[in-house]
Order: structure tokens, then sequence, then C-alpha cells
């Protein structure tokens, strides 16, 4: 039996999940012709065009209540975080996908408010933040990283749904805020192109690891999601609500190459 292992160190409480998509690896990777203007993309470890090597990311907050499903362009993404948004409503996560090649990306969303712990992560990758508003106590925040930000003012989406649920980045909708608000679409710190060091770890004979053949985080107690590991591709398969998550805009399964789970603990204030 084929197997994946993950290093855990304690059981979840509340838990941070960091997902790579796969489903970039087929488009991003290059004939052997063209293989000299690829560089390896620094938000996946993949041969990517080098058009867009000095372009910075967008990070998209997406809703990720059951009301909001299914996600939009969440496969093409490069990285997905998830996280708790609020202890209330049953722990709702939120998700917070990074986009490499954005303006090629025909849908994303629906797009949500974002929090702290996404400003702190976002810019990290010195990427674009993309919200729709949020608490006052971001704005801390936003101060101390200085970090590049597009709040509202979206395309509306006809989709039967209440109106938070009807907001998404449609082609084109990005680069005319960028424009408009005159934000640099090229890295303005260029230490995050070395944010990860990424390479090939196989931890299959490490001290303390465990099979992760399945992996549960049920202390996000909405969605209930789980990844199940796909032996034929050798990626992770994503299920919310106990279905395999399916993109809303090319219906493509979210399969994911790498994950990382960080723990953390909720204490009362």
């Amino acid at each position: 039996m084929n197997k994946r292992y993950l290093s855990m160190t304690a059981v979840f409480t509340a838990a941070a999940l960091l997902l790579a998509p796969i489903s970039g690896i087929e488009a991003q990777a290059a004939p052997a012709a063209a293989a000299q203007a690829a560089y390896v993309s620094e938000l996946t470890g993949l041969p990517t065009s080098i058009a867009l090597q000095t372009q910075r990311p967008v990070a998209v907050m997406i809703d990720n209540d059951t009301k909001a499903l299914p996600h939009y362009g969440l496969s093409e993404a490069d990285v997905v975080y998830e996280m708790m948004n609020s202890t209330a409503n049953k722990r709702v996560t939120r998700l917070m996908a990074i986009y490499k090649d954005w303006q090629n990306v025909g849908q994303i969303g629906n797009v949500r408010s974002t929090r702290p712990t996404n400003i702190l992560l976002a810019s990290e990758w010195n990427a674009i933040l993309i919200h729709d508003g949020g608490p006052f106590y971001n704005n801390p925040y936003f101060k101390s990283t200085g970090i590049s930000h597009l709040s509202g003012g979206f395309s509306r989406v006809k989709n039967g749904k209440a109106q938070e649920f009807t907001e998404y980045v449609l082609k084109n909708d990005i680069a005319k805020q960028v424009t408009t608000a005159a934000i640099p679409s090229t890295y303005t710190n260029p230490a995050a192109m070395n944010h990860w060091k990424i390479g090939a770890t196989n931890l299959s004979a490490k001290a303390g690891n465990i099979p992760a053949n399945l992996v549960q985080l049920n202390c996000f107690r909405l969605t209930k999601p789980y990844l199940s590991y796909n032996a034929k591709t050798g990626t992770y398969d994503y299920y919310e609500n106990k279905k395999l998550a399916k993109d809303g805009e090319d219906k493509k399964r979210l399969l994911f190459c790498k994950c990382y789970f960080t723990e953390l603990h909720l204490y009362p204030i």
C-alpha cells in the first residue's frame, strides 16, 4: 500500500491549513523546447512562465460557508490557506487562495472579508490582498505590514443566493482596480520570491511519523473537511460536507500535492 507521512505533534484543537493545489502541474509543465522560457515558481516549485517571475501574487479571501459552495477558481490557485474565521457558526472557516497567474483566472470567489491573520500571511508573500471589508481591528495590521489591498467593488453574479454570497472576482477585475489604485503589480519586496525553500522531502523514515492517508479536520465543525490520499495520482483529494470538492468554474476536483498543518490553541479572553 502506498502511504504518505505527515509529522504531527499534537491533536488539533483548531488548525491552519496550507494547501498547494495540483491542478497547475499539467498547465505549468512546459515542453522541453520551452524549458528555457520557464523558471521555478516560488509558490509551487513547478516550472512557470518566466514572464510571471516578477509579478506579485494576489491573495483572495473566499467564503467557506456551506451556502457559498461551490467555490470558483480554487482549482487554479497555487496555494490555499484554510483557517477558522469565527468561533460562531460551528467554527466556520474562510479560505485564502494565492494566485501567481491571476490575470488568467476566469472567476474567483465568492469574495468575503479578511482578518488579521490573513493580512500577516499575505504580506509574507508580498501579495495583493483581495477582500471585501473586515473588522476595525484589521487597521493596525494594515498599517504595520503596509500590505497592498483591494476591498470590495468586484463583480456581482446572479446566482440566486443572498447578496453576501454574490461577489466574485471576474477576469480583468483585479487588473482594473490595481491600475486605478496605482498598486505595483510587480514585487515590491524581492525577499518574498524566496519565501519557501521548496524541494523533495521524504518523511517516511523519520521517527515519530504516522501514516497520513486520511487527515480529518473535525475542529472545523461546519464543513468537517478532510483530505484523502489518492494513490493513483499521488495527491490528496479534498472533501467538504462528506463530498469531494469540485471547482464551480471548471468542475475539476480539488487535488493537493503538499499539505502543512499548524496547531493552534484557543484561549478565552
